[in-house]
């Protein structure tokens, strides 16, 4: 029975700590995601302020171009190709925010922003479009750089909550 308990006990603490390895995990996926928005968005940027390209054309480029969002804007792209380009990007956009793996990788308050940031894609003038996008990417560019500078900690607290919280629960049980 000794033996049951103790395995049972090694089990608890192993989850635990494998579910703060997967936090740590989830906080390494953020800087990834927004480091790989941040290179789409200047995508966004040259394309029209140099070639003036329209919103469905950028997509579709990006979408072939392997990035970690390439298929959030492949969707994108072919949901403009399918739809009234006057309609606008919002709904297509927050669904499809909804349907891929890069989105969810972001914090709550950066998704709330890249929802806001795409909602209002294409409803300004050029020079306005081109504003907001270089403020977005100074946006995302200060968030990495603030999580970039805590990632290290981040990633320990995560692995040593789990694993506390694991012995904490196994000494609960005992």
């Amino acid at each position: 029975m000794t033996e049951i308990k103790l395995f049972g006990m090694a089990l608890i603490i192993i989850s635990a700590a494998a579910i703060g390895c997967i936090f740590a995990d989830r906080a390494k996926r953020e800087i990834k995601a927004l480091s790989s928005l941040s290179r789409c968005l200047m995508v966004f940027e040259s394309e029209i302020r140099y070639c003036n390209t329209p919103l469905r054309e950028i997509c579709a480029r990006i979408y072939v171009s392997g990035e970690l969002w390439s298929d959030f804007f492949g969707y994108v792209s072919e949901m403009l190709s399918e739809n009234d380009p006057d309609a606008g990007t919002g709904i297509i956009w927050e669904t499809g925010a909804g349907l891929f793996d890069a989105p969810r990788f972001l914090s709550a308050e950066d998704r709330e922003e890249f929802l806001r940031f795409g909602n209002e894609l294409g409803k300004n003038d050029r020079e306005s479009e081109l504003g907001r996008i270089n403020m977005y990417i100074d946006h995302i560019k200060n968030r990495l750089s603030l999580l970039e500078k805590n990632i290290n900690e981040r990633v320990r607290l995560c692995r040593l909550l789990g694993v506390t919280a694991g012995v904490f629960i196994t000494i609960l049980m005992v």
